[in-house]
């Protein structure tokens, strides 16, 4: 009899493993973020702590404890909790079983909430969806047992991890494992809550911003029930090349990166060990898993990204994709790119497509634009600097400009632009496409951002010798002023070159700045810090 059931047992569990497999098609290879999302915790656990009762909705408020990750011997918060918030409408102008969830981030010292707006059960009533929240992704604050007693947060956390990941070669240490199965517990979290309710979902929009629009990627990657994407403000696919590009455009990295390049992480991801990372938190190496629909959101001046980054990675995505890019925004876009956006919800929720856009180059500073459905306005925007191959908006300001342009015989929209004798000159095409609900906004899209001529004033540079630094000055005046540094680290080094605001190399003496010196050097008479004054430099106020 147990011989029997054991037998069946067994082909169940292979019955189910083959479903699995299917339900993943074509995959990529398992990798580490898959193990650790995929692994039992049995620390998962939620309570309701609150509920609000609005007019056509409640809302109700969940403490939500995700996961321990790594011990306390290694960090102060092993256990990760977050607040989830489920606005479920009791009736609806639609009928939907897919959730909208934002994954979004803030302090676990925090005071709980106990509120939300009218206008998100507003718009649970318009879409007949149940919108969902997930906060404190990662948690945050965070004092690592090495780091001297500093809280870190945001970038500060995963620029640590990053380098902890590199160091130990356990690629659990990147919190970015974390944040995914805190997305992904999220989910759990609200299809069994919303079933206690009689709420049937089946699946889900998801939505996140820069290091949340990263989660929001890898969620997509291990979760077949992320039925569409809205990542915003995270336009760093295929990271590796987009470090050597974002080096070699600029000369130097931007200061947003700061806490990725305390730890020289745009080079070490050069390495083997780098490359072996990135297979693992790159979005781009599970490209092949993303067939849902996905809405992608940047902007031309974001301050960690180059802008025409979507170069490496927006050709290679399959499936139904959108891309816009707002003009003269930075990292925190803009309210109207939200706003748009709401549409293309709509559409996904009603399981319709909205119209899309193909474009192609048709000679340097010449892109033809072909919608699929009749545009309500089409523009070309362009932008120019005439000393820096640098369109970020704190380093140039709102230049972008417009003009309309007019249909062609065939249906397609031609944009020209002029390149330029000196400097280099960014442009795309935008494309508006209005809406047949009254009170829906107008859905718009663009092209990728091209720059012309197509050079890099800083080619072959990167990441080369003794791991070469640039810094760019602070604006004068501003509270960037006063005292910098430089660190890094470079074994067997005896000099190091450096170059302030694109002028000559300067040579360095070297010093041991970093605590892993001798861990990765072998010895401690390595590495380098260079520490000056802005002010003695003519930079500062």
């Amino acid at each position: 009899m147990f011989d029997k059931f054991n037998t069946l047992a067994r082909y169940v569990s292979l019955l189910m493993l083959l479903v699995f497999a299917l339900a993943r098609g074509g995959w990529a290879a398992e990798t580490a973020l898959d193990q650790y999302v995929a692994k039992e915790d049995l620390n998962y656990s939620y309570r309701l702590y609150h509920t609000q009762k609005g007019i056509g909705f409640t809302a109700y408020f969940i403490e939500m404890t995700s996961q321990q990750w790594r011990s306390a011997s290694e960090v102060d918060r092993t256990l990760w909790k977050h607040e989830v918030v489920l606005v479920i409408p009791q009736f609806g102008l639609d009928t939907t079983k897919t959730a909208i969830l934002l994954i979004d981030g803030g302090s676990n010292r925090d005071t709980l909430i106990t509120e939300v707006p009218d206008a998100v059960g507003a718009a649970a009533i318009a879409t007949g969806a149940v919108i969902a929240e997930v906060r404190q992704v990662p948690n945050q604050p965070l004092v690592f047992a090495d780091d001297a007693g500093r809280q870190r947060k945001e970038d500060e956390i995963l620029g640590y991890s990053l380098d902890k990941a590199l160091d130990t070669g356990d690629m659990t240490w990147a919190v970015h494992v974390a944040m995914t199965k805190a997305a992904v517990r999220a989910m759990d979290t609200v299809q069994q809550f919303a079933a206690e309710q009689g709420k049937q979902i089946d699946d889900f929009l998801v939505v996140g911003g820069s290091k949340r629009g990263w989660t929001t990627w890898l969620t997509a990657a291990v979760d077949p029930r992320v039925k569409a994407i809205v990542p915003i403000s995270i336009d760093m696919l295929n990271l590796g090349e987009q470090f050597i590009h974002h080096w070699e455009a600029y000369g130097f990295f931007a200061p947003a990166l700061k806490d990725y390049v305390e730890f020289d992480l745009p080079c070490r991801m050069q390495t083997a060990e780098g490359q072996a990372l990135l297979q693992v938190v790159d979005p781009y190496s599970y490209r092949d898993r993303y067939t849902m629909p996905k809405l992608i959101l940047s902007s031309t001046g974001d301050q960690f990204f180059v802008t025409d980054s979507s170069r490496f990675y927006y050709s290679d995505l399959i499936g139904p994709k959108w891309l816009r890019y707002t003009p003269n925004t930075d990292h925190k876009e803009s309210d109207d790119t939200a706003i748009d956006a709401l549409s293309w919800f709509d559409d996904i929720l009603d399981g319709k497509t909205s119209p899309r856009i193909t474009w192609a180059m048709e000679g340097e500073g010449i892109i033809r634009v072909t919608p699929t459905a009749q545009p309500k306005e089409v523009k070309l925007w362009q932008a120019y600097n005439p000393n820096a191959r640098d369109f970020r908006l704190e380093a140039v300001g709102p230049i972008w400009t417009s003009q309309t342009l007019s249909p062609q015989a065939d249906g397609s929209y031609v944009g020209t632009v002029d390149v330029p004798a000196t400097g280099w000159r960014a442009f795309m095409v935008e494309v508006t496409f209005a809406t047949a609900g009254t009170l829906e906004p107008d859905q718009v899209y663009s092209t990728g951002v091209q720059i012309i001529p197509d050079t890099l004033p800083y080619a072959g540079t990167a990441c080369s010798g003794q791991y070469n630094r640039s810094l760019e000055s602070p604006t004068q005046g501003s509270a960037e002023s006063g005292v910098g540094l430089i660190r890094g680290w470079a074994c067997e080094a005896k000099t190091v070159q450096v170059r302030i605001d694109g002028g000559d190399l300067q040579q360095v003496a070297y010093g041991t700045t970093r605590e892993d010196t001798l861990e990765t050097c072998g010895d401690t008479d390595n590495g380098f810090g260079y520490t000056f004054n802005w002010n003695r430099l003519g930079n500062g106020q």
